[in-house]
């Protein structure tokens, strides 16, 4: 969960998010203020409740460190999801949009699978499972004529060739 982020023109920030809800209310007990618990916290039909009440204390248990450890690695995975995002972006700009399919046989797997997520977010907003991006990335790899065809369907659309390039194509729903 994001400490700070942007929705709808407003910024949200989370600054006591690092803090154990244990800490803040000490502290608001300290100071004699009340707070209002939410009462599905202790309702083990959710996951996050089951996960706060079994297996965090496992955790703590087994790895006294564990809440900066795992803090540590979610800052990491968030530094490197961003360096993804930049990576993506300046492929997609190589290989262009819609993406040229020689210049993306030039990349990289990862680069490559990396890329058409990008695309396929950024301009159909849809995300390809693994199995049908690691399918596009067969068919890309094999298309080597120009009758070579390639379809797919992700999401509500199909990736299609189209000359030398991938298309994006979502057919409208016919009212009956």
């Amino acid at each position: 969960m994001p400490a700070q982020w942007q929705r709808a023109g407003i910024a949200w920030h989370r600054p006591l998010l690092g803090v154990p809800g244990r800490a803040v209310r000490e502290w608001l007990r300290a100071r004699g203020e009340g707070w209002v618990e939410d009462p599905t916290n202790t309702d083990l039909r959710f996951t996050r409740n089951r996960i706060r009440a079994e297996l965090l204390p496992a955790l703590e248990a087994c790895f006294p460190a564990f809440r900066e450890t795992f803090a540590r690695s979610s800052a990491h995975a968030a530094q490197a999801q961003q360096l993804l995002l930049e990576v993506a972006r300046q492929d997609l700009a190589t290989v262009g949009t819609p993406p040229r399919i020689r210049l993306l046989q030039q990349l990289s797997t990862a680069r490559q699978a990396n890329v058409l997520r990008h695309w396929l977010a950024s301009c159909h907003r849809c995300t390809p499972s693994a199995a049908q991006l690691a399918e596009l990335q067969r068919q890309i790899a094999a298309c080597t004529t120009r009758g070579h065809r390639i379809e797919i369907k992700v999401g509500l659309g199909f990736v299609r060739r189209s000359n030398d390039r991938l298309d994006w194509y979502n057919s409208p729903v016919l009212a009956p």
